[in-house]
Parts: structure tokens; C-alpha cells; sequence
């Protein structure tokens, strides 16, 4: 199957009519009506061509039910501020998908154009995930529309069909200790409602700093 998003999804997809934007496409389109597929290059033939370094994105807020972006987030400079992009263009309760290489991997860095190697900490930020109010960095920059989106389970895609049938348990042990084992990393957030993020931003601001 490999790390393309046919695998997750595929081309024949209609996604149940959701609205749904593809970024960072390339050539793996959907052409469903009601997705858009968005990518710098105008070689692939995107519906909408934009460099994903530009923000803010030519859509607005909370247009989508649904943003992909697989295997994308590694080859963009500023990824965090385009993360923060799939955030604000996500409706809420809608989803976020970002697939990234195994960590662990030799493609993670290998490729001249990965230029991040993402994992589970590189999305400090989202809900209920901020760093100690001690770190002055964290403060500063901790407010963005990425609070609003709330991590669900990860999502591990082994470079093993054995492993891949193994308990969910011994997945993640090798997830975790085994280098060269895990193909993608699947990171699925949910968008929570703007209520709840006061809830939550009034939570963190009664943290003390220590």
C-alpha cells in the first residue's frame, strides 16, 4: 500500500459529500466535485495553485469538513504555520489528517527534501498539550488556531504486513523502540468548538509558573 493517500482514501472517493481539501496534493487527486486540491506546483494540475509557505490560504475560516495532508508537512518550511492554516480552514468537529514518515525512518531525513522530522511533541500546542509556563518561547508563541484542535489516537502504518496484524499494543511498542519499522505516522485532530477553547485557554491561564 505505501504512504500514499490512495491507501487512506481511495481515488473513487466521494467522502460522503464532506468538503474536503487536499493539501500539498501533488499528483494524488481526488476528483470528487466536492474536494479541493491545493499545490504549489502547477505541473500536477492542482484545482488551486499556492505555495504552502504563503499564509494566510485563499479560503475562509472553518470552510472544511476534512483537511489532508499526507506526507506534506515535512517538506515545508514554516510547516507549523501552514498546520495552523488546516486549522483555521477546518469547521468545527471536522478533522484534521497530517501523515508524516516514521521518525525513526531512514526517509524521515534521508530525502534532500525533507526538511522536518515531526513527531508526537513537534505539536505542543493543540489542546490540552502546552509547554510549562517557564518556557518563555511557549508563551509567546502558544496562541494560535492549532489550540482549537484536539489529538485523537494515533494512527501507525508499519513497514511489516505481519506487524500491521499484530494487537494495537505491540504495534505501538514498535512504534516506539524499533528503528526502520514504521512507514507513516498518522497525527488526527478534531476541531473543537470556540466554547470549549475558551474553556481550555482559561484552564491554562490559571496554570502558575514554576
Amino acid at each position: 500500500m505505501g504512504t500514499s493517500a490512495y491507501g487512506k482514501y481511495p481515488r473513487s472517493s466521494d467522502f460522503g459529500g464532506r468538503k474536503v481539501l487536499n493539501v500539498g496534493c501533488g499528483s494524488i487527486q481526488w476528483p470528487a466535485p466536492n474536494v479541493v486540491n491545493l499545490d504549489k506546483y502547477a505541473n500536477c494540475k492542482p484545482n488551486v495553485v499556492h505555495d504552502l509557505n504563503e499564509t494566510p490560504y485563499p479560503f475562509e475560516d472553518e470552510t472544511f469538513d476534512l483537511v489532508i495532508a499526507n506526507h506534506v508537512m515535512e517538506h515545508i518550511e514554516n510547516w507549523w504555520d501552514a498546520f495552523n492554516e488546516c486549522a483555521r480552514v477546518c469547521k468545527v468537529g471536522g478533522t484534521v489528517e497530517v501523515w508524516v514518515p516514521g521518525v525513526d525512518t531512514d526517509s524521515s531525513f534521508g530525502y534532500r527534501d525533507h526538511i522536518h522530522r515531526i513527531n508526537s511533541m513537534s505539536f505542543f500546542g493543540v489542546k490540552g498539550t502546552y509547554r510549562a509556563k517557564s518556557n518563555a518561547w511557549a508563551v509567546e508563541n502558544l496562541k494560535c488556531h492549532a489550540n482549537r484542535l484536539e489529538m485523537r489516537p494515533l494512527k501507525i502504518m508499519l513497514d511489516d504486513c505481519f506487524l500491521n496484524h499484530m494487537p494495537q499494543f505491540v504495534r505501538h511498542w514498535a512504534w516506539k523502540h524499533l528503528r526502520n519499522v514504521t512507514l507513516e505516522t498518522g497525527y488526527i485532530f478534531t476541531k473543537i468548538s470556540e466554547a470549549e477553547y475558551v474553556k481550555e485557554m482559561g484552564r491554562y491561564d490559571a496554570i502558575p509558573v514554576y
